[in-house]
């Protein structure tokens, strides 16, 4: 994200903060480079969703090193339908990202942020990150399940974002929590065509050197498969993704960790 930042400090501040930078341009993806930062868009074809799901099932477990030794499944809009939107001033010029963070203990975290993009730049407008979740499992071991969902309200802007984590062990689910972040109009605005992907946290680089699992993408409306994501993260990682499966229903997946699409 623009930026998940993980402060480690003795003095009782927050342990997890935003990292903005007014200046950061987009992501520039090349078409059909699945990978990093760059995956395909998941989209709506125009039509307002009640919601949208984006599942991580973890099947190998990650391991990876990065300077601060975190790494961040995100839930990113789209920036050129962002600044589409904006340029006509169909929008309040602002938008959601979510986040899913595990530290190099194997605890979680959750973040919401909202950034507003004027003439001067991107800043940050909201900034939401849950405590630090230590369970007795690794939150990124094999058996984890992701759950970030974005709720449409009745004025079409994302009005609650709800986290869902879930550990299997086999076919049976011994662990699994849930949390909301309630979002005012004034912190929001439209669900905009979005990807997801496994990069690093604080602007870091993740490198990968094992893990595998499949995302899934749920809606109540048919979701489509759109070009490359021209994202506003500024992290990025050596993950790759495979090709989506199942375009044009409610529902459709895609591996990552394993052969590029």
């Amino acid at each position: 994200m623009a930026g998940f930042a993980i402060i480690v400090s003795v003095v009782l501040l927050s342990m997890f903060s935003a990292l903005v930078s007014a200046s950061e341009p987009p992501s520039q993806c090349q078409s059909g480079s699945y990978y990093g930062d760059c995956n395909a868009d998941f989209g709506i074809n125009g039509v307002t969703p009640s919601y949208v799901v984006a599942e991580t099932s973890v099947t190998s477990t990650l391991v990876w090193s990065s300077n601060n030794h975190a790494m961040s499944i995100q839930y990113n809009p789209d920036a050129y339908d962002f600044y589409e939107h904006c340029l006509f001033g169909l929008n309040n010029c602002n938008y959601v990202q979510a986040g899913y963070v595990v530290n190099g203990q194997g605890c979680y975290s959750f973040v919401v942020q909202t950034y507003f993009d004027g003439v001067n730049g991107p800043f940050i407008l909201y900034n939401y990150t849950s405590s630090w979740y230590c369970e007795t499992f690794n939150a990124a071991s094999s058996g984890v399940h992701v759950y970030i969902q974005e709720n449409v309200g009745s004025n079409q802007f994302i009005s609650s974002v709800q986290f869902t984590v879930q550990y299997f062990v086999g076919r049976t689910m011994v662990y699994s929590n849930t949390l909301t972040v309630n979002l005012l109009s004034s912190d929001s605005d439209y669900w905009y065509k979005s990807n997801q992907v496994i990069v690093g946290t604080s602007g870091e680089y993740a490198n990968f050197a094992a893990g595998a699992g499949a995302f899934a993408y749920n809606s109540n409306v048919a979701l489509y498969v759109n070009t490359i994501s021209q994202t506003f993260t500024s992290e990025t990682s050596n993950m790759i993704y495979g090709c989506m499966v199942q375009e044009g229903t409610s529902l459709y997946a895609q591996t990552f960790g394993q052969t590029e699409c």
